[in-house]
């Protein structure tokens, strides 16, 4: 459906993250390695009819870049509340709207409907070099679906980004990366590739009796080296799950979106970045707690409930193990889009 964006946040305000090394009069740039991220996984059990969150932190010295939260791989009765950065000031929920601090982690919140204890991961993956972190927020309507999204200071990429609404009963519907054409549908048809995103997008119902403030966060790097790789499949009513990997194999899949084509019935079941584990990469639901080698494919999974099969495509962005770069940032803008139907 057609967004109409609206901007909601100052104009820009220009600011600089500086890491400067001397040698002979001369500035040297830092470069990193695609090749040093790292992605730790933790575990929550959450009881019947209740809620529960956990935070996957990185690191000492590292910064989050996306993460994911998995709930088991046919489990529809656990709802995604929140699934997004978690920063050295605390909550996505508690951060300003505009340039916020450092992301040190990921945040899973989740709300089990069904009638017995269920396992939650929830993963991050971390890099050694500077991420920064632009938030924006939405009042939607009560008994209504809106969202956000949030676009990247000039000159960088999106490499994550997630949501947190005000209460524990308000589902993610949405969560992906934006691009300068818009979301994952509106990426040209019958291509495979697309230049890296330029924001993060996220929606939420409001099934309350007020307006509720959600929260959207985009991670962002200047990157060299990146792209945006995607495919498509059929949606059937019911669960839709779909794996995608980047296409050269020293490549590395920093980030995934997933939506269906036509239709908005589809709510976020989980996203988990793949681990390598016992000789093989596994969603993060498969492995034991720890930090583990990133590697190169996503799966995501999504309630579909219209009536009539659409299709549904996968995004990912790719990375090379190149030399990535990081000298500066601007911040970022945000804009909101609404519907008329929950």
């Amino acid at each position: 459906m057609a967004h109409t964006p609206q901007s909601i946040l100052p104009p820009r305000v220009r600011w600089r993250h500086l890491t400067l090394l001397m040698s002979i009069g001369v500035i040297i740039w830092p470069s990193y390695s695609a090749a040093e991220l790292t992605t730790t996984v933790v575990s929550v059990t959450v009881s019947p009819l209740n809620v529960a969150s956990a935070n996957a932190l990185c690191p000492a010295g590292t910064w989050a870049v996306s993460g994911g939260v998995q709930p088991g791989v046919s489990n529809i009765d656990v709802l995604i509340i929140s699934s997004g950065p978690y920063f050295e000031s605390g909550i996505l929920f508690l951060q300003p709207d505009g340039e916020v601090g450092r992301a040190t982690g990921w945040r899973g919140v989740v709300t089990n409907l069904g009638m017995s204890s269920q396992l939650v991961k929830i993963a991050v993956i971390c890099a050694p070099w500077p991420v920064s972190a632009t938030v924006g927020s939405i009042n939607i309507v009560a008994g209504l679906l809106g969202g956000l999204f949030v676009t990247c200071p000039d000159g960088t990429i999106a490499v994550g980004g997630g949501s947190e609404p005000a209460l524990q009963n308000m589902s993610t519907r949405t969560s992906n990366p934006w691009w300068d054409v818009g979301a994952v549908a509106d990426l040209p048809a019958g291509d495979f590739f697309y230049d890296p995103p330029i924001g993060w997008e996220a929606s939420s119902t409001n099934p309350n009796g007020s307006s509720q403030l959600i929260k959207v966060a985009a991670l962002c790097m200047k990157a060299s080296g990146a792209q945006t790789f995607y495919a498509q499949t059929r949606a059937n009513p019911g669960q839709v799950t779909f794996g995608l990997g980047c296409i050269q194999t020293d490549e590395l899949m920093i980030t995934a979106g997933f939506e269906v084509l036509g239709s908005m019935d589809s709510r976020v079941l989980w996203t988990s970045p793949h681990v390598f584990f016992a000789g093989m990469g596994q969603t993060i639901f498969g492995v034991p707690d720890g930090t583990y080698t990133s590697v190169n494919f996503w799966t995501r999974s999504l309630l579909y409930s219209d009536a009539f099969a659409d299709d549904a495509r996968l995004a990912g962005v790719c990375v090379l193990p190149s030399p990535i770069f990081s000298d500066g940032f601007e911040s970022g803008d945000t804009s909101i889009w609404s519907t008329t139907a929950p």
